[in-house]
């Protein structure tokens, strides 16, 4: 999804400028989770919160949770985060935060391994809504548990000096902020879970 975006952005730079930028060595912009000690720009508003998901078929099969206690009863789908199994899942609502270690019959040590077994119904996903949207538009995946929040997904834009941010830097992430505000889900109009039928 971001490498098209960025794709047409730079399609939109004059020749002169394109060719400056691929000439550099040294890159100007990374994209990380969590920045290590070097100036970044925050995108997470903009890049959404960690959404619980699932496939509708594996909702004819199983009880929808109501709560994140619920999550006991059904097969988790996990993936490694910083080297270690992801399975505490935190949700907020009305300003309270719950954290449920859940469990289930799959782990990966690569969040992508673990989003093609949700699409195949093995189980339930936590997973930032930026790598979902795609499916949940389109109804492949829905969103558990309404009316809980899920964590925000950390996404910075890691600069190489705060001293000189150059123009087409500047503009680049504007752009990216301005991309992942209009894929949010919850601006689409994505549907939950208490909208399919049973």
């Amino acid at each position: 999804m971001l490498p098209v975006g960025v794709a047409r952005w730079r399609r939109a730079l004059d020749g002169r400028r394109r060719a400056q930028a691929a000439g550099r060595r040294a890159a100007d912009l990374h994209l990380l989770g969590r920045p290590r000690r070097r100036p970044a720009i925050d995108l997470e508003r903009s890049a959404g919160e960690t959404v619980h998901v699932t496939i509708p078929a594996y909702l004819a099969r199983h009880e929808p949770p109501r709560s994140p206690e619920d999550l006991a009863q059904h097969n988790c789908l996990t993936f490694h985060v910083n080297h270690r199994r992801h399975v505490a899942w935190r949700f907020e609502k009305d300003g309270a935060w719950t954290e449920v270690r859940v469990d289930g019959d799959r782990d990966a040590d690569d969040a992508a391994i673990a989003h093609p077994w949700a699409l195949a119904g093995a189980g339930l996903l936590y997973k930032a809504e930026l790598d979902l949207v795609h499916d949940l538009r389109e109804g492949r995946l829905v969103r558990l548990l309404p009316g809980w929040q899920g964590e925000h997904y950390p996404l910075n834009a890691i600069l190489p000096s705060h001293r000189f941010v150059p123009a087409r830097v500047r503009a680049l992430v504007d752009f990216l902020a301005a991309k992942l505000r209009d894929l949010s889900p919850q601006k689409r109009g994505v549907p939950g879970a208490r909208g399919l039928k049973r």
